[in-house]
């Protein structure tokens, strides 16, 4: 949709054991999901499209890189 919007919410944790994480993201989610979002935890290529937004890369990339020009490095050269 030309009017479609993908927000990037941050929550940082602190003090929290590995356990707990896990459980008060699942209640975020659901709450968000309760209030009518669409909601789903970013992975890393999310993460690499939203970025690119965010530094006006070329976003019709299908694959983004992890290192700035990383496509031009020749392996074993």
């Amino acid at each position: 949709m030309a009017t479609a919007r993908e927000f990037l919410i941050i929550i940082r944790l602190h003090n929290e054991k590995g356990t707990e994480v896990f459980s008060y993201l699942d209640r975020i989610e659901k709450s968000l999901k309760e209030q009518g979002f669409f909601a789903s935890r970013a992975g890393s290529e999310d993460i690499k499209r939203i970025m690119a937004v965010y530094y006006e890369q070329n976003v019709t990339s299908e694959k983004f890189e992890d290192f700035d020009g990383e496509r031009w490095i020749i392996p074993d050269d």
